[in-house]
C-alpha cells in the first residue's frame, strides 16, 4: 500500500535528514518514540499522501517541507 492511513511513514527533511513516524490516534501519541497523532499538523498533512509526494507543514517557526520516502 502506498497511501498513508495509519502506517509508519519515512520522510526526508529539507536538510536531508530521515525521520520515521507512525501515525496513531490521540490516545497513543508519543512523539519521543515516533508516534504522532493523526490530528497533529504533520500527521494531518501526511494522511492520504503517497511515496514521492512533497508536503509542507505550517509551523509557528515557519513552513517545513518534507518528502515522503516510504510507507509501511
Amino acid at each position: 500500500m502506498n497511501e498513508v492511513s495509519g502506517e509508519t511513514v519515512v520522510i526526508q527533511t529539507e536538510e536531508d535528514e530521515i525521520e520515521r513516524y507512525t501515525i496513531v490516534g490521540m490516545a497513543e501519541t508519543d512523539p519521543g518514540k515516533g508516534f504522532i497523532s493523526n490530528e497533529s499538523p504533520l500527521g494531518r498533512v501526511l494522511l492520504g499522501r503517497k511515496v514521492g509526494d512533497e508536503v509542507i507543514v505550517h509551523a509557528p517557526a515557519g513552513d517545513i517541507r518534507y518528502r515522503i520516502m516510504a510507507v509501511t
